[in-house]
């Protein structure tokens, strides 16, 4: 065995490697060696790679070579069990899976190279990449007539000339194509129209698990309802970035003059998650019909389910509408991430809402035409909203509360006419919430929407982190009400909300002579706060068991931490900006020595 791998080595005298001849196992991956051109007449000292002939016992070979013209074309891999080659710049050999026996990634800017040992490899590789391969329209067919056997993971990328992975048009007796096929990714194939041409004989991708398409802007629909039904084993589907993109998945045969719309529910049995971002043209995943303005399709319909789907990511899509009839289609959906969809004016109606009992994440960013997250009823009206106008995430209807009684993260960004997260009766149900962040949201005036005191706890006693940033038009975070619950929280952080006065208000005539207790909160965080004026405007006694990290930046006003007595055994000081620290006897004597500091600062300065 030789191992030169990572070793950083450059040159090889020439000769050393045909010396070999006794060598099994030869590994040069991760190197730049500067290889000599084959039987050139020349003064080169350094060994090339027509050497690697005269190794007879090479079993298994780990090869990485900038440029294909180093590789002798006629150079047999036959005897290989075992092999990793990388030809071209554009791979990375940290990326390549290390589990697999047997990868090849080329990057062959002729095809020329295509032929007698490169070939056999390809048939027999369980990795294989191809970029820039010229002279290939065709995957299967121009590659090998005879199928993959062995393939586990296929990428094929850069490429003006292909225009189908495999095209039955051309041949249909393939006994079957891409037999241990797990992995396919499609990148930039910019002439490619579908994945499969031409009647399916078989079902080409049984095995297939994983499916992502990026930047093939030529393609308008990509599974047929036949690969979809030979698609059983499918767990991961991205689309993202093709701009011609109308539908996912199209009825057998010309999708261009596709007209009737299948009565047959189309299954993705294993599909866990789903990814589809960045396609301007996308009118739905299935569906014959067609939109207009006073009807819109919906993105999803009946004749699609996903029963075990957990994650939907939908980005920079051109759509009114995404769900319609779908009561039981994303009964395990847990992570929902919607953003830039500038088109939707609701998330979802309210007889909906039984259709996600699991989502434990929700996250909504710059969707700037939502008005709501859940609607009561499904809407039919022209009114446009042309300004960031989410006004309100819940429904009054109280069973909206109901689809989030598992929710564990919520992140909402950039609604800026959103006045409030939660309404009274929806907070008590949000006994699983553990991460809340709320960003650029400027006329959030509170959290929790309490006009009345209600008569019930509030349920956030697993929330273990609050942030919020840049919500300027709050006056204060929460009541005292809402932080008796915060029982678990860890993290609070408050940045940039310049009308905040009171991180916990305290209503006039509530005030109690309980204590506000947050047992676990470890780090607090104010900064750029320039109304505050104390964390607490109660008299309410505050105690911090746990707090050890707290930092006070840019809060000019903030007289006193809290008029109340406020006890935080482990806190050793208060952090500065320009990274000082401050401490005087406790923690509101510390607060008052600062704010009398800079009230001084500031009437030095107005004498100046």
């Amino acid at each position: 065995m030789l191992n030169l791998s990572n070793s950083g080595v450059e040159i090889i005298p020439r000769g050393v490697i045909s010396s070999l001849i006794k060598l099994e196992e030869l590994y040069m991956g991760n190197t730049s060696i500067k290889w000599a051109v084959a039987n050139q007449d020349n003064q080169n000292e350094n060994a090339s790679l027509d050497e690697l002939r005269q190794l007879s016992n090479l079993t298994t070979l780990e090869l990485q070579i900038q440029e294909a013209w180093m590789l002798p074309r006629d150079l047999m891999f036959d005897k290989l069990e075992r092999f990793k080659i990388v030809i071209g710049d554009i791979w990375e050999w940290a990326d390549i899976n290390d589990v697999t026996l047997k990868t090849l990634k080329l990057k062959l800017g002729t095809n020329i190279h295509l032929e007698h040992g490169i070939k056999g490899l390809i048939r027999r590789a369980e990795i294989l990449g191809l970029d820039e391969v010229e002279g290939i329209s065709n995957v299967l067919y121009q590659l090998n007539g005879d199928g993959f056997p062995h393939l586990k993971h296929l990428q094929v990328q850069n490429n003006a000339i292909i225009k189908h992975i495999i095209d039955f048009a051309e041949r249909t007796h393939v006994p079957d194509p891409f037999a241990s096929l797990e992995k396919l990714v499609i990148q930039n194939l910019s002439t490619m129209e579908k994945i499969c041409h031409g009647p399916l004989a078989i079902d080409p991708f049984a095995k297939l698990k994983s499916i992502k398409v990026e930047s093939c802007n030529k393609v308008k629909y990509l599974l047929s309802v036949s690969m979809v039904k030979g698609m059983s084993q499918l767990s991961e589907l991205q689309v993202s970035q093709c701009s011609l993109v109308e539908k996912v998945v199209f009825e057998d045969g010309d999708a261009s003059t596709m007209k009737d719309e299948t009565d047959e529910t189309i299954k993705f049995p294993l599909l866990n998650s789903l990814t589809l971002q960045h396609l301007d043209a996308l009118e739905s995943f299935f569906s014959d019909e067609q939109p207009t303005s006073s009807t819109p399709v919906s993105l999803f319909n009946n004749h699609v389910t996903f029963p075990n789907l957990e994650s939907l990511k939908l980005s920079s899509l051109g759509l009114n509408k995404i769900w319609k009839d779908n009561r039981h289609s994303f009964y395990k959906l847990t992570n929902l991430i919607v953003e830039n969809c500038d088109g939707l004016k609701y998330l979802l109606s309210s007889t909906m809402v039984e259709s996600f009992p699991n989502l434990t994440r929700l996250e909504i960013s710059k969707c700037h035409l939502m008005e709501e997250i859940i609607s009561a009823e499904e809407r039919d009206d022209d009114d446009i909203v042309t300004v960031e106008e989410l006004k309100q995430i819940w429904s009054r209807n109280p069973d909206g509360a109901l689809m989030f009684c598992n929710l564990e993260e919520m992140r909402i960004e950039s609604c800026q006419s959103l006045e409030f997260v939660f309404p009274c009766s929806v907070a008590t149900s949000c006994s699983l919430l553990k991460e809340l962040d709320i960003k650029y949201c400027g006329n959030m005036k509170e959290i929790v929407a309490l006009k009345e005191e209600p008569l019930f706890s509030m349920s956030f006693q697993n929330l273990k982190e609050l942030y919020v940033k840049d919500c300027k038009g709050m006056t204060h975070l929460i009541t005292s009400f809402v932080a008796k619950s915060l029982v678990q929280l860890e993290r609070l952080i408050v940045i940039n909300c310049e009308m905040v006065k009171d991180v916990v208000n305290v209503e006039e005539g509530k005030e109690t002579e309980e204590d506000i207790i947050f047992e676990n909160l470890e780090y607090l965080q104010l900064s750029t706060l320039s109304s505050l004026r104390s964390f607490c405007n109660g008299n309410h006694a505050l105690i911090f068991p746990s707090l050890i990290r707290l930092i006070v930046k840019e809060c000019p006003q903030m007289e006193v931490f809290s008029p109340g007595s406020v006890i935080a055994r482990l806190l050793r000081g208060v952090e500065l900006e320009n990274q000082r620290k401050r401490w005087k006897v406790d923690l509101n004597t510390t607060i008052q020595q600062l704010f009398k500091e800079n009230q001084e600062v500031s009437h030095s300065n107005e004498k100046n």
